[in-house]
């Protein structure tokens, strides 16, 4: 089940009004019964500087003409990736009540160019504000607003006290009071992470590693320093009903310009994964409400020339790289080309993303290894599935068989997009379920080579259901499904299940995908964690039904990574394994000029 179908079988959580709040803040019945993306135009771009080029997504009218323009200041590492699909219905349903609406990475995070350790990210994320109202006001707006999540609300509030940003109106959407107090979240999540995977190390589980001075940079952020004045005449203020507000935050804010109200949604976007994840449908209508009660004249929309490719600079090889955003027709799979400027040779590597993920990657390890490998001569290609990420979004009515086909075919047309030539001159690199797709489609084009980090080689649950709630067996067919939605609701049931089954189930990674890949000449890497291919490994008789499928040959190498957690957070076991595909793909496919 995917965050579109679990937040359409949600009941809305209202939003409680406060001081000062606005008449008629509810859910629209609409707005959940009928999303907007048919009826507006969604386009990739790179904004900032030559320098320092970041992605961003410029969401439109259908119309000729805005009632202004919306900026969305995004937040950064799990924030940014948890609120992808919300941040991106938000803006969506603004421009279909006519607004532009800018939304980027920030610098160092996402798609856009560089890293923290820059030594002046702090203040490129602050230029970055001024530059996207810059862009909003030159496509005809004459009026912009502001939207900050979380970490984008404190860094909207210090480009505010740089520069007089003239916004009509400013939304702060959980902000974190400061910086500190951001970091300070961020660590107590992965002290729960920390404790899910049994592991008492500091940092075993970060996600999302920043060296001192990067901290430190991050810390001296403060909401408190920008005054109601600074940020816009009106201001709206939600925050969470499960956490308190200091007394400091609501002192400072004490003003009839202010309003403020509650959300219950949040917990679900940000401390779930992504399949569980809700979208806060309340808190959109809300700001929906908000952004539309301002009074602004109907002024002409002029468009531009998105500027779709930029040069990133120079990556750990020799190369200069650059990047190109392309969407594949006709499924409508957002992608971006990552390659070197000049002088590119070798297979295409398609980086294929899991369920939890999108295209950035976990601690945005798509990105760093595709601009890693395009310095040393490399193509390479990550993309969205359809329904995730920035790709098309699939029917509400879409089940697991209908996505699951869908995924094969997206990989297809992601492959045919950029090697139309020669579809089996790729290398399919995948984590998790996208190692299960990696596998599946390097076998369908007889690539030259696939590398897979925890694919399912025990156990296989999840496969072996889909047969049978998929199938024909009528009653059977029937019980397997009411079974299967009520592990759904319960998920430590479902945990029971899942390790109980998988001793049973057939495996997913199975000798004869194995000895199909071979057939074909393909070189196969496979990076397994120890307690991923085998559930009870203190249990002789279950641990040698997967131990003859777990053997190095010519065509296929196996690496069993001590520390590698299934979700690849474990920073030991993550840096261990990244190393050993970095070297497998150097040794295999860049070639000895590059």
């Amino acid at each position: 089940m995917g965050c579109f179908d679990v937040a359409m079988r949600q009941t809305a959580h209202s939003i409680t009004k406060t001081r000062g709040s606005k008449e008629g803040f509810m859910a629209s019945d609409d707005l959940l019964a009928d999303l907007p993306f048919r009826r507006v135009r969604e386009q990739s771009l790179w904004i900032g500087t030559t320098e320092r080029p970041l992605f961003a997504r410029l969401t439109v009218p259908a119309s000729d003409s805005s009632r202004g323009g919306v900026l969305l200041s995004t937040s950064i590492f799990r924030d940014a990736r948890a609120s992808r699909r919300a941040l991106r219905l938000l803006a969506a349903t603004l421009a279909d009540d006519g607004f532009i609406v800018l939304r980027f990475d920030q610098f160092g995070v996402g798609d856009s160019s560089g890293d923290l350790n820059d030594d002046e990210f702090l203040d490129v994320w602050k230029e970055q504000i001024g530059q996207g109202v810059e862009l909003l006001r030159s496509l005809g707006a004459e009026s912009v607003s502001a939207v900050g999540f979380r970490l984008g609300a404190t860094i909207l509030a210090a480009a505010s006290i740089e520069r007089s940003l003239d916004l009509t109106s400013v939304v702060l959407w959980d902000p974190c009071e400061s910086g500190r107090s951001y970091l300070r979240e961020m660590n107590a999540f992965e002290t729960l992470r920390r404790a899910s995977h049994d592991t008492t190390s500091t940092i075993a589980t970060s996600e999302f590693v920043l060296n001192d001075q990067a901290s430190e940079v991050i810390r001296s952020l403060s909401l408190l320093e920008a005054t109601s004045k600074q940020l816009a005449p009106q201001v709206l203020i939600i925050t969470r009903d499960d956490r308190p507000v200091s007394t400091r935050m609501k002192s400072h804010f004490d003003d009839d310009s202010v309003e403020w109200a509650e959300t219950s949604e949040q917990s679900k976007v940000l401390e779930v994964e992504l399949p569980s994840s809700v979208l806060p449908m309340v808190a959109i209508s809300q700001i929906r409400q908000w952004i539309g009660s301002s009074l602004a004249p109907i002024s002409p929309l002029r468009l531009i020339d998105a500027k779709t490719t930029a040069t990133i600079g120079r990556g750990e090889g020799p190369m200069s790289i650059r990047e190109t955003v392309l969407t594949v027709a006709p499924r409508g799979i957002f992608a971006i080309v990552c390659e070197p400027v000049e002088g590119a040779s070798g297979p295409w590597i398609v980086m294929v993303p899991g369920i939890n993920e999108d295209h950035v990657g976990p601690a945005r390890s798509w990105v760093n290894m595709s601009r890693r490998w395009a310095s040393y001569g490399l193509r390479c290609v990550r993309f969205d599935f359809e329904g995730l990420g920035e790709s098309a979004w699939l029917p509400a009515e879409s089940d697991r068989k209908q996505a699951a086909k869908a995924q094969l075919e997206s990989i297809r047309s992601v492959v045919m997009a950029v090697s139309v030539d020669d579809p089996s001159n790729t290398v399919f690199v995948g984590l998790c379920t996208g190692a299960q797709k990696s596998l599946e489609s390097a076998v369908r084009l007889a690539s030259r080579g696939v590398c897979t980090i925890n694919p399912q080689v025990g156990r296989s649950i999840q496969q072996a259901t889909d047969r049978m709630v998929t199938g024909n067996a009528g009653i059977f067919t029937s019980v397997m499904t009411r079974m299967k939605k009520y592990v759904e609701r319960h998920e430590w049931m479902g945990q029971i299940v899942w390790q109980a089954a998988r001793v049973f189930f057939p495996s997913a990674y199975s000798l004869k995908v194995r000895k199909d890949l071979a057939d074909n000449g393909t070189e196969m890497l496979l990076i397994v964690s120890p307690d991923d291919f085998n559930p009870f490994p203190h249990v002789p008789i279950v641990r040698s039904l997967d131990k003859r499928r777990l053997i190095t040959t010519a065509l296929c190498r196996i690496e069993i990574v001590p520390g590698l957690d299934h979700d690849f957070f474990n920073i030991a076991g993550r840096t261990r394994a990244t190393e050993i595909l970095d070297a497998y793909v150097h040794e295999k496919f860049v070639t000895t000029t590059s």
